[in-house]
């Protein structure tokens, strides 16, 4: 599914629970944990956590970080800070702590 038709969809459903009519059992931010959890859970994203060593959920934000060949600045000491020098020498993204982004910008 294309960006765009997933942002179709999204305001489709949202434009339906928004009526009156309707009674929701669930709330945006478990709308939200759904479709986080279905982008943590592809095959593509698996395979890069594996590959990389990362945790699957750490894996939609370094393809972002990649796409934009931009520095990912984290809290995340245990899990990607630990393992920065490995990703950035396999995939040339450069991992940053907080501290670090905040003093640079």
């Amino acid at each position: 599914m294309k960006k765009h038709d997933l942002d179709q969809l999204q305001t489709a459903i949202w434009s339906i629970f928004r009526e009156p009519f309707v009674k929701t059992t669930f709330t945006p931010i478990d709308f939200e944990m759904m479709v986080l959890e279905e982008v943590r859970n592809r095959p593509e994203y698996c395979a890069l956590a594996t590959a990389l060593g990362i945790e699957p959920k750490d894996a939609p934000i370094v393809v972002l970080a990649y796409q934009y060949a931009s520095p990912l600045a984290t809290v995340d000491e245990r899990s990607l800070l630990s393992i920065k020098e490995k990703v950035n020498q396999l995939i040339g993204i450069e991992i940053i702590s907080a501290d670090e982004a905040l003093s640079i910008y």
